[in-house]
């Protein structure tokens, strides 16, 4: 069997750090895309969530007006110990589920009204990846996307997927600095609205 890492204490230091953070940027980039105040945003699946700092920084903007499902990646670090951020997630009390971020996901048509990812794929989108988000994501859902700079053309991917799909995507940079966590952040975002019916 597969043993879990006794390491927990670093996903509770992950949380802490990027709590702080996730806050900070949640204001100052997040907000102006005006997609997670909508009243018709209720359901979010956040891929590459880590330890629910995302999900957390919503619930302290939206409280349960908004649920977060968190989704990590199945990791194993080189002694076969699953790294425990999904159990560290559920144990702040948001919903988690683990997958392989590049296949299928393993949800329900027309499930989620915003699927978010930040960081998460540093190696692009392909295309059944893609087709999974739209499969998941209501009509008129929105696919919002943040990319580390060095990573920025694996949004040229989505954007040109979308545009052959019907979206309508915007590109924004957003440097954030400072905040509590004193962390300084350059990231791409792109941010798609599905068709609707």
């Amino acid at each position: 069997g597969v043993k879990r890492s006794r390491n927990t204490w670093f996903c509770g230091h992950l949380g802490d750090k990027y709590d702080h953070l996730w806050l900070h940027l949640f204001r100052t980039c997040y907000e102006p895309l005006d997609v997670f105040s909508r009243p018709d945003v209720r359901l979010i699946l956040d891929i590459g969530g880590s330890a629910g700092s995302f999900a957390r920084a919503l619930h302290s903007n939206y409280g349960d007006k908004k649920l977060v499902v968190t989704a990590n990646r199945y990791i194993e670090d080189a002694h076969h110990l699953i790294f425990p951020l999904a159990q560290y997630a559920a144990a702040r009390g948001f919903p988690t589920v683990m997958f392989d971020m590049h296949s299928f996901l393993p949800f329900a048509d027309n499930t989620f009204d915003v699927i978010h990812s930040s960081w998460a794929y540093h190696d692009g989108f392909d295309r059944v990846t893609l087709f999974e988000f739209f499969r998941v994501l209501r009509p008129g859902g929105f696919l919002v996307l943040r990319a580390i700079a060095a990573a920025r053309h694996t949004l040229d991917v989505v954007l040109a997927f979308g545009l052959e799909y019907g979206w309508v995507c915007t590109r924004k940079w957003c440097k954030f600095g400072g905040g509590e966590s004193g962390t300084t952040d350059s990231s791409n975002y792109l941010w798609c609205q599905a068709p609707g019916y």
